[in-house]
């Protein structure tokens, strides 16, 4: 195989296995009726349709939304908007309420996250939860952040803060793969990389299953992700 098609393999690989891996950590708080901020090509729709009736998603980009019309298209409750969750008019349209609204990777994209998840609440029934997944650690925001248009990444008590400035109350905050946030301090702070090379993404592919049973037996003091659940 070309290396450069295995390196877009093995990338691939592992972001299905850390799709999977987040998608068991915040299964239990999805309801009946879902709203995707950020949907991007479906990665995570894929992974939770089976556990939800009822799909809504945005994105600011037309060819993703385009992309998951596609693939849902034979889904009989199932929408898609090209749309900001910082635009008033976009949630007009979204017209919740909403059992969850997830967001996964997203907010730190976002310039005005207060904003964002003000809106996120607006779109939430009753008792319903809001789910964001963000890059945890301020002091790991590195050249790997920036080349992929990170703002910044959150600590426990920053999502605390702005999510309950939001409106919301906290009820779960978890850090999630504890060796991806060293991964990420080398690769990025210390070596200036602005991608993890070959060789680490295939280590990571083989070992997160592994990695991922170990931290359901104990939660990790770090992590390069940050699992923040409110309702």
């Amino acid at each position: 195989m070309d290396a450069a098609l295995r390196d877009v393999r093995e990338k691939r690989l592992l972001i299905d296995a850390q799709d999977r891996w987040l998608v068991g950590g915040f299964r239990p708080y999805l309801g009946s009726r879902l709203l995707e901020i950020g949907c991007g090509w479906g990665n995570i729709l894929r992974l939770v349709d089976g556990f939800v009736d009822e799909i809504s998603a945005i994105d600011v980009d037309e060819e993703s939304v385009l992309r998951v019309r596609a693939l849902y298209r034979e889904h009989p409750r199932f929408t898609a908007l090209v749309g900001d969750i910082c635009d008033a008019a976009t949630v007009e349209a979204l017209s919740g309420e909403f059992d969850t609204v997830l967001s996964v990777n997203v907010l730190e994209h976002i310039r005005d996250d207060h904003l964002a998840l003000a809106h996120m609440k607006r779109l939430l029934a009753p008792d319903g939860f809001l789910v964001a997944v963000v890059p945890a650690h301020e002091h790991l925001y590195n050249r790997m952040d920036r080349a992929i248009g990170h703002y910044r990444r959150y600590s426990k008590a920053e999502m605390t803060a702005k999510l309950e400035q939001a409106g919301c109350e906290v009820v779960a905050l978890r850090y999630i793969n504890a060796l991806g946030a060293l991964g990420w301090l080398v690769n990025g702070s210390i070596l200036g990389r602005t991608t993890p090379p070959a060789g680490q993404l295939r280590l990571m592919n083989a070992i997160t299953r592994v990695l991922r049973a170990l931290e359901q037996l104990a939660e990790p003091p770090c992590g390069v992700s940050l699992l923040a659940v409110a309702r």
